[in-house]
């Protein structure tokens, strides 16, 4: 019940502090950070990560000990007063390595869970990143456009004035009336990518359809070309989607080595005590107490998980 009450302000602080991003300039990195605050798909793979965590805390566990009680009486008999009380607890164990493989599979569930997370922050990372580079650039030339545009307009106005007392060519200032027209046009179209633009950048950052976003940066591009030598494996132990690969095989095979262990069925120990009362010729009535233990095999006749 109490959790709405902590989400609520939680969910206002996050939403606040990214439209505040959005009204005083968004860089790339805190764009990349109000996406990585505000993503919904990021909350549900965090919250995978801690049920993984969870199911290996409660892996490679005993199953609970059982209770018997039993009780018998010859009152529908001889009615001699004879009977007895049993009571016994008795405990499953694993012949096989069952226990330590569900942990090792536990395990593995955790790891895939985090390196997912991983991957999915790595590939939101990225559409961030080229959603803002895309709405950069839409602006910028969007502004070039309307230089032009009104380049173009004054050039138009001269042409017409000096079209007007002979100093021109009427088909100088047509051409100029048409170039204005072709770029209203192509400043439609730019102003639209960036309509587009924001609109998918704030959805990427969890902002409400409609909010403007300003841009805050320049696009540097390195000053030098990136080295030609490069190491096959460092490149590929720095890759998430690679390292899910080879954590999912290993999630395999550990989850094919549980189903060999479970072949064969855990066996049982009981430990039991019986209290008996019963007519001994020619003592009569006589008390007696017995304690024991038993073991009790499954005989993997029929099924021994196998097709």
């Amino acid at each position: 019940m109490n959790r709405p009450t902590f989400i609520t302000p939680l969910c206002f602080v996050i939403f606040t502090v990214v439209s505040g991003f959005a009204e005083d300039g968004l860089t790339r990195e805190s764009a990349i950070r109000a996406a990585m605050l505000n993503n919904p798909e990021l909350s549900v793979a965090s919250l995978e990560i801690e049920r993984a965590k969870s199911r290996l805390r409660w892996a490679g566990r005993l199953d609970n000990p059982e209770l018997e009680l039993s009780s018998s009486t010859d009152q529908f008999g001889l009615n001699e007063d004879e009977g007895s009380f049993e009571i016994a607890f008795s405990q499953r164990f694993p012949i096989t390595s069952r226990l330590r493989d569900e942990k090792v599979v536990r395990r593995h569930d955790i790891a895939l869970a985090e390196i997912e997370f991983q991957v999915r922050q790595r590939q939101l990372a990225y559409e961030v990143d080229k959603a803002w580079i895309e709405l950069k650039a839409a602006l910028r030339t969007e502004v070039r456009q309307e230089d032009l545009l009104k380049l173009n307009r004054e050039i138009s106005t001269f042409l017409d004035g000096r079209a007007k007392v002979g100093e021109a060519s009427p088909l100088d200032a047509t051409q100029a009336a048409l170039n204005g027209k072709l770029l209203e046009q192509e400043l439609g179209v730019t102003r639209a990518r960036v309509a587009e633009a924001m609109s998918t950048l704030g959805q990427l950052i969890g902002l409400q359809p409609g909010t403007a976003i300003v841009p805050e940066g320049e696009v540097l591009l390195p000053k030098s070309a990136p080295p030609v030598q490069w190491d096959l494996q460092t490149a590929l132990a720095n890759r998430p989607d690679y390292n899910a690969l080879v954590t999912s095989g290993d999630l395999g095979r550990a989850q094919l080595a549980l189903a060999m262990s479970q072949r064969w069925d855990d066996i049982a120990l009981k430990v039991f005590a019986e209290r008996e009362r019963a007519n001994d010729e020619p003592g009569g009535l006589e008390r007696n107490s017995q304690v024991g233990i038993g073991i009790s095999i499954p005989l993997p006749l029929r099924n021994r998980n196998q097709q």
